[in-house]
């Protein structure tokens, strides 16, 4: 009988069976007889035959459960025929290949082949797979779009914007490391490189880089924004409108020879000088930002403003040092005069009489204190000849290119002078009228 089909070894004489079939066989009146003990001792040999043998004497001839254990301490599967060894899932459950606990590789009933978390590698640096034949790999996916192309995109669908498909060069990716896409073969032409990004259906194609015959071009928004990189080394937008930077993100620097704007340029003219040339009897217009109206002009020489009586050269608080010059010219046409008096003689000679010519220095903090100068304060003048000086801030502390400071216009003071001088002209006249008589 050996085993019952269970794993419960029954141990019969052929009669009686069980742990007391001797007892059994007493109790009938049975002698011990030749036949029932060979029948009983070849019950134990059949059972021991179907045990493992721990010298690998016997083979396994079904399949064995082991009621959810382990086998431990085993050195390897190996198959006698050299034919595949099958490993199989109870009732469809994922097999695991563990070193210990979760650590391991799952065969999930699906097909799937997966690590138990995302920290394995396949390889290492001593010991590298040497091909791996896949259809597609997900996230990313890597797979042949078809028979001349090969995809490799993120497979999240979520329409996220932040999906990115990167290459890098080594452990990191930092800038040191040199990460390339390259064309081999000995029929590669310029045609042959095309980076483009389209719709799922890659009929409409949003952005691209490629190479062609003569240049290497880089095209956004549709490809409607393109520019080209020409055989010569030149670098031109193929359309009106394309900016180098933006203001606010401008460039640090751009190095060339010449800029060109339109017909206009910017050179360098041989002596380290900028020079900047416009088209034939064109001004050279500078403009501040986000201003329509131009600051200064340049027409034949001559330096201009756009609009009448609307700048100035310098600051209150930021002014010019020198400025030199053959001649100035003042405005003084009737046609822009209203309110016009005639200063009254007698009253400017008294005016004049109470202004304090003085000689100074600038303070260091100002600069320029070694010059010797000569003219007034304007602080008096104001009290004398409000109309000649241009009041400043009330602070009594000088701060460099802050504090706003009174002004003296001087030609204006030349009227009162005038005006004083006809005074004492006339007293003199009357003297030597009253002399004669």
């Amino acid at each position: 009988m050996a085993f019952n089909g269970s794993g419960t070894f029954n141990r019969t004489n052929g009669t009686n069976t069980g742990s007391t079939l001797w007892a059994s066989d007493r109790d009938e009146g049975t002698a011990i007889t030749a036949t029932r003990h060979d029948t009983h001792d070849q019950d134990l040999a059949d059972g021991l035959s179907n045990c493992i043998c721990t010298d690998g004497q016997s083979s396994i001839s079904a399949d064995i459960p082991w009621g959810g254990y382990s086998i431990t301490g085993l050195a390897g599967i190996k198959s006698a025929t050299n034919d595949n060894i099958t490993v199989e899932g109870v009732n469809g459950n994922d097999v695991v290949l563990s070193t210990s606990g979760s650590f391991g590789w799952r065969l999930e009933n699906d097909g799937t082949f997966r690590p138990q978390n995302n920290t394995y590698d396949i390889g290492d640096a001593t010991y590298t797979v040497s091909t791996i034949y896949v259809a597609e790999v997900q996230t990313p996916l890597i797979a042949p779009a078809d028979a001349t192309q090969l995809q490799i995109r993120t497979s999240t669908s979520d329409g996220s914007d932040t999906q990115s498909v990167i290459l890098g060069g080594g452990g990191d990716f930092s800038a040191t490391r040199g990460a390339q896409i390259k064309l081999h073969g000995a029929d590669v032409s310029a045609g042959d490189l095309v980076l483009s990004s389209s719709d799922t259906s890659g009929s409409d194609i949003k952005n691209r880089v490629y190479s062609t015959d003569g240049y290497f071009s880089i095209a956004t928004n549709n490809i409607t924004n393109e520019w080209r990189f020409q055989a010569d080394g030149d670098l031109e937008p193929q359309g009106s409108g394309f900016d180098i930077a933006t203001s606010g993100t401008p460039c640090a620097n751009i190095y060339g020879t010449t800029l060109y704007a339109g017909s206009s340029t910017i050179a360098e003219d041989g002596s380290g000088h900028m020079e900047l040339t416009s088209a034939s009897s064109k001004d050279i217009l500078f403009s501040p930002a986000g201003s329509n109206s131009y600051f200064i002009t340049w027409n034949g020489g001559h330096l201009r403003v756009s609009a009448n009586n609307t700048y100035d050269i310098g600051t209150s608080a930021a002014r010019i040092r020198q400025i030199y010059s053959n001649n100035t010219v003042d405005t003084s046409d009737a046609r822009i005069k209203t309110n016009v008096d005639t200063i009254d003689a007698s009253v400017a000679a008294k005016k004049i009489a109470q202004i304090r010519p003085v000689d100074y220095n600038f303070t260091e903090e100002y600069g320029e204190s070694e010059r010797r100068r000569s003219g007034f304060i304007a602080q008096e003048l104001h009290k004398v000849l409000p109309t000649c000086v241009l009041p400043g801030d009330d602070t009594s502390e000088y701060v460099a290119n802050e504090s706003e400071l009174w002004s003296v216009q001087d030609a204006f003071i030349t009227p009162y002078l005038v005006a004083a001088l006809q005074d004492v002209l006339t007293r003199l006249a009357k003297l030597e009228e009253q002399n004669e008589n």
